[in-house]
């Protein structure tokens, strides 16, 4: 072309790939005319409808092989996805053997290598795979946990690890005290102690967590005494009772309230018709949702419920049991492969060295504390 010197590259770039295109597509149009067995093939048809079907399949080839490396790039991502995410229950599994061990830690029907204060056990549930004072996971633990998925104890939901403490101590005690089921680790805990019938641990006395309790508490005290000498006599505090923060605009019940008692009739209409009419968070979910179904490539059933909304989630839960229990083999064999190997398994948490500076917080308080009770700064309580 003589203007090519005027195309921008953009332009360039498209005319290259058009021509490129339809080099491809003359390439494979040429060999179905002229291969034997596919000849022999379309005899049996009418040549106009051959004719046809090869300057189709031309351009559908030609497709696939542009773009079929990256969709089968994307398939195989999307099943690693799975198997890190069955690996993640891998780790559930591992939680509650190392709450079991806190459990008797506590009421000091053990001693652990390496464990100082209660905190440590919350510093290795990011690690719990690497955790070399639990027992490995077996086959049986595998199948035990597959049971508990697909039981009525199971309710599925994406949860982050950071908002997910399997080792707070404190407060799945209560939860287990309060027969409050509600949380992923009171779920899974629950079900494994009815099933090795170990309720019994839940019930032990916490010993050394009321006694680290007691002497951080001493401690506090005893800063609290040093703060307030550095306080001049003079100097007075004039304690304000603290005001409750205002609702918010995301708070429908308050936003109609505020609405309806301090704006007109017009305004308040707006806002019904804004509840009603808005493109909120649930239509993005369903949204996300059933482009996540359009493309798992495998059918998925969504049974009959008055609310359609609700059927999908359902449909969402199932799913997400099913490709779990499906890929959990998988992410077991990994593990017993790096377990032979010496391999470290993949931490839930590879950053979590600042957990450390919070130990050391904690364990300063501690032996302060035995220290102004008159007792040695050792952990030997």
């Amino acid at each position: 072309m003589e203007n090519d010197e005027n195309l921008s590259d953009y332009d360039k770039k498209r005319i290259a790939e058009i021509k490129e295109r339809a080099k491809i597509e003359k390439e494979i149009a040429d060999k179905l005319k002229t291969d034997d067995c596919l000849a022999k093939y379309f005899e049996q048809f009418s040549p106009y409808s051959v004719e046809r079907f090869i300057d189709s399949y031309k351009s559908k080839k030609t497709l696939l092989l542009k773009h079929g490396k990256n969709w089968a790039i994307t398939e195989e991502k999307e099943r690693f996805e799975w198997i890190n995410k069955a690996n993640k229950h891998l780790a559930f599994i591992q939680q509650k053997k190392l709450f079991d061990m806190q459990c008797k830690w506590r009421a000091g029907q053990i001693d652990i290598e390496g464990i100082d204060i209660c905190y440590d056990f919350e510093i290795w549930q990011y690690d719990v795979l690497n955790c070399p004072f639990i027992e490995p996971i077996s086959m049986n633990d595998i199948d035990l946990y597959i049971a508990f998925l697909n039981s009525d104890y199971h309710d599925y939901k994406e949860r982050k690890w950071r908002n997910t403490n399997w080792q707070d101590y404190d407060d799945i005690k209560l939860g287990y005290e309060s027969n409050n089921r509600e949380g992923s680790e009171i779920e899974w805990y629950e079900y494994y102690n009815v099933y090795k019938g170990i309720s019994v641990l839940m019930t032990l006395p916490n010993i050394k967590g009321m006694k680290e309790e007691h002497y951080m508490q001493v401690a506090r005290e005893d800063e609290k005494k040093e703060s307030e000498k550095k306080i001049p006599s003079t100097e007075t505090t004039i304690n304000e009772p603290a005001k409750p923060a205002i609702g918010d605009t995301y708070d429908e019940k308050f936003m109609k309230w505020f609405i309806g008692n301090f704006e007109n009739a017009e305004l308040a209409k707006y806002y019904d018709l804004y509840r009603r009419y808005r493109f909120d968070d649930d239509l993005d979910s369903i949204n996300n949702l059933v482009y996540k179904f359009f493309h798992a490539g495998e059918p998925i059933a969504i049974e009959a419920n008055n609310d359609w909304k609700e059927a999908l989630f359902i449909a969402e839960k199932k799913y997400k049991i099913r490709k779990t229990v499906e890929h959990l083999p998988i992410a077991y064999e990994t593990y017993l492969l790096n377990n032979s190997l010496n391999i470290k398994n993949e931490s839930l948490d590879e950053d979590y060295g600042h957990y450390l500076i919070i130990k050391n917080i904690y364990v300063e308080r501690i032996l302060k504390g035995r220290e102004l009770c008159g007792e040695p700064r050792n952990f030997d309580y």
